[in-house]
């Protein structure tokens, strides 16, 4: 990795019979990047296990096991874990995330709110609808203090609020990276530009 790169990318990417050369692709620490059109869902695939992919972070294959101590994902997608609550996915979320974020002091409730997920905190994350599930994502993602957070997003399931969050993480030192292949993101992604360095990839 160089200098403040979070993600860097030195090859092609393939998927689902298309193609998507990433060479000379990278996210510094500080960045924000969208992604947008046909190679969203190329690029965070690339983000996914199993681990076969020409991206790393902070110098792990992104997808892979070592990459999961320095990335945290949100994705309508992932798999609950049936029988548990959404608070239960919460505190899996933040073990995962290690000794600091076991002693970060977080607040769910709110992170929640953020996450603009209005299900309790007792309510089976296997019951939710797929769009609250992926605002549980959200906000699993939002209490891993890690480098980088990579969110595969569809119209307009990032608030406000989670916009907020997320260019604060970039602010704070971190990078983000939004796929999202809606153009009903677009309104919510011009709130990420506000007061940071932005990464446009089309």
């Amino acid at each position: 990795m160089t200098g403040d790169a979070c993600v860097e990318a030195s090859g092609v990417l393939e998927t689902g019979g298309r193609r998507l050369d990433l060479r000379g692709f990278s996210v510094q620490r500080g960045d924000v990047c969208l992604v947008e059109g046909e190679c969203a869902p190329v690029l965070f695939s690339g983000f996914l296990p199993p681990a076969k992919s020409c991206i790393r972070v902070l110098g792990a294959e992104a997808g892979g096991v070592e990459a999961r101590a320095v990335a945290a994902i949100a994705a309508r997608d992932l798999p609950v874990i049936p029988g548990l609550t959404v608070l239960e996915h919460l505190l899996l979320a933040v073990r995962l995330g290690g000794p600091r974020a076991r002693g970060s002091g977080l607040d769910f409730s709110a992170t929640l709110a953020v996450a603009g997920l209005a299900a309790g905190e007792e309510a089976l994350a296997s019951a939710l609808a797929p769009r609250d599930r992926f605002r549980l994502s959200l906000a699993m993602m939002m209490v891993r203090p890690v480098p980088l957070w990579v969110a595969g997003a569809w119209g307009e399931e990032i608030g406000p609020a989670a916009v907020e969050a997320l260019r604060r993480h970039a602010s704070d030192g971190g990078a983000v990276i939004v796929a999202g292949w809606s153009g009903q993101l677009r309104p919510a992604i011009r709130l990420l530009a506000a007061g940071g360095r932005v990464r446009a990839v089309t």
